[in-house]
């Protein structure tokens, strides 16, 4: 009869490799994403004139309109989670930043502002499959060891 703790192990191993390939690809979206968000910036910028875009528009009085809520992850809890809470205009968060900038917002910082809150997301995921991988390496660690005494 084979060993079912060793193959418990394997089982977590092949979920654990699932998941790491999971997260490269979310990494690499992430990434792509990220680039192209700065690229078209820059090309708002270049379009409209860098002094037009620039940090020296800022309201003093900017409010976000997504932010990340982590609940406590306790290093032995596996119930810590991550969301993305976007502010809602009509709930009277304040208007959309890029009004700052003028009535006409030229298309490119539009796009890059949809861009940025894209990488948002795939950040937060990121994060989660992180603390999951975290958990499974543990879960796996443990089984070996387990194995290793009965054997």
């Amino acid at each position: 009869m084979p060993d079912t703790g060793a193959q418990l192990t394997d089982t977590k191993l092949l979920q654990h490799f699932a998941t790491l390939a999971q997260y490269q690809h979310t990494r690499e979206r992430s990434s792509a994403a990220l680039k192209q968000a700065f690229f078209v910036l820059a090309q708002a910028r270049r379009s409209a004139g860098y002094s037009r875009i620039s940090p020296d528009q800022y309201s003093g009085h900017a409010q976000p309109i997504a932010t990340v809520n982590i609940n406590a992850m306790e290093p032995d809890s596996s119930d810590g989670t991550m969301a993305v809470a976007r502010r809602n205009e009509d709930s009277g968060g304040g208007v959309d930043p890029l009004l700052w900038f003028g009535m006409l917002v030229p298309p490119t910082l539009r796009e890059a502002q949809s861009g940025f809150v894209e990488a948002l997301d795939g950040l937060v995921a990121l994060a989660q499959m992180k603390r999951e991988l975290e958990l499974q390496a543990e879960a796996i660690t443990k089984s070996t060891q387990e194995n290793s005494i009965k054997d």
